[in-house]
């Protein structure tokens, strides 16, 4: 038996075989389908009604918020030795988490009761402090979607998204969307009478769905003039570019020891996007190479977008990171390379695609160098098969 971690809910999986894989594959006309119909939700007026789920809630009278009593969750923190990947908090005892990159969700069917949790420094920045609250329910119906942001404490999923009485009659459907700064995973999951079911998540890669979800957070935080028209039309962007990766790249399935690769790919975000020893310029400049790796990226253009010269932004590079900018993005492109291999059935030539080698003849030379191995050699190798084994 292997458990299945999505960091939405843990479920036993049988054995994972090449089989499963393909059935976890065979599973994206039913994703498509699902995002078809949230797609047709953003395209009709009125506008798709969509929550920040951050208190203070800012919603319309059609979703019903209940406020549990008790004290404000606190903070306990990570220490840099324990980095996690994408979590950052875990309240066992109230079965929340909190997470580092957002989740995106859509209720096609039924209806769902989504947990809150309200923490100490949450509580306090309030403009009505509240120590009186420990968590929210929010109940929501069909053509309803919510934006979690990081950070903000909500249910681990350890149980059905169901707060009510008689959880044999739980009935909801939701398609999820979790983005991370390099791509989203994707996937179904919902209650028929009681009983939960999963489709694995898919993997597509599109750096741009998460700078288009800052965008929609944004909106929705600041409220400004014109916010709700902004927002939905963010939302109905993340939702076609999703439907339109997900038609046209080769995704794979999250089964069993591919988890590894998604904390891997995770962790490799935080990493490169989220330290706090790097100046603006690298950080800026890092942001920028993640987000474009499958695309050219001349020491100019990078140097641009960190506002420093070529000359200057190697410098740092070298200082901060102990690389050439050039040495840098080719290690960057080469790690994520050899996540794919080991945890996907991708062919190599989509793999080096995916980095930003479109010649396959040219990936297999960069690869060779920087692992002392071909491609296909590094894949079957058996030791990796040892390894993933073990893992």
């Amino acid at each position: 038996m292997v458990t299945l971690y999505t960091g939405m809910a843990t479920y036993p999986e049988q054995e994972i075989t090449p089989e499963l894989t393909t059935i976890g594959l065979l599973g994206r006309p039913r994703l498509l389908a699902a995002l078809n119909r949230a797609i047709e939700w953003t395209s009709q007026p009125p506008h798709a009604r969509i929550l920040l789920t951050e208190p203070p809630f800012q919603t319309d009278s059609e979703i019903e918020i209940i406020a549990h009593e008790g004290r404000p969750l606190r903070e306990r923190g990570f220490s840099k030795r324990n980095q996690p990947h994408f979590f950052l908090e875990n309240w066992t005892r109230h079965r929340l988490h909190s997470i580092r990159f957002p989740y995106l969700a859509c209720l096609l069917e039924g209806e769902m009761d989504w947990r809150i949790g309200l923490t100490q420094n949450m509580a306090k920045s309030l403009p009505d402090p509240d120590t009186s609250h420990s968590h929210y329910t929010l109940r929501f119906k069909p053509g309803q979607f919510f934006l979690m942001p990081p950070r903000v404490p909500f249910s681990d999923g350890s149980r059905l998204h169901w707060q009510r009485q008689h959880p044999e009659k739980a009935h909801y459907k939701v398609v999820w969307i979790h983005i991370l700064p390099t791509g989203t995973f994707c996937h179904l999951s919902g209650v028929v009478h009681g009983e939960r079911y999963y489709n694995a998540p898919l993997y597509i890669h599109d750096p741009r769905t998460y700078l288009l979800s800052e965008f929609l957070q944004d909106e929705l935080q600041t409220r400004a003039a014109s916010f709700n028209e902004a927002a939905h039309d963010h939302l109905h962007t993340i939702l076609l570019r999703t439907r339109r990766y997900l038609q046209e790249q080769a995704p794979f399935a999250i089964y069993g020891g591919a988890q590894k690769w998604r904390h891997e790919s995770a962790q490799q975000d935080v990493k490169s996007i989220l330290t706090d020893s790097t100046t603006a310029a690298v950080q800026r400049a890092c942001t920028y190479i993640e987000a474009h790796l499958h695309e050219p990226l001349p020491a100019e253009l990078v140097a641009r977008q960190a506002f420093v010269s070529p000359s200057h932004l190697n410098r740092l590079f070298v200082k901060e990171l102990q690389l050439p900018v050039a040495r840098y993005i080719t290690k960057r492109r080469i790690e994520i390379a050899q996540s794919l291999l080991r945890h996907s059935q991708l062919p190599i030539h989509e793999i080096g695609r995916q980095v930003g080698y479109p010649n396959p003849s040219h990936f297999s030379q960069v690869f060779a160098r920087e692992v002392q191995q071909s491609p296909q050699n590094y894949r079957s190798s058996p030791s990796l098969k040892t390894k993933e084994l073990e893992s």
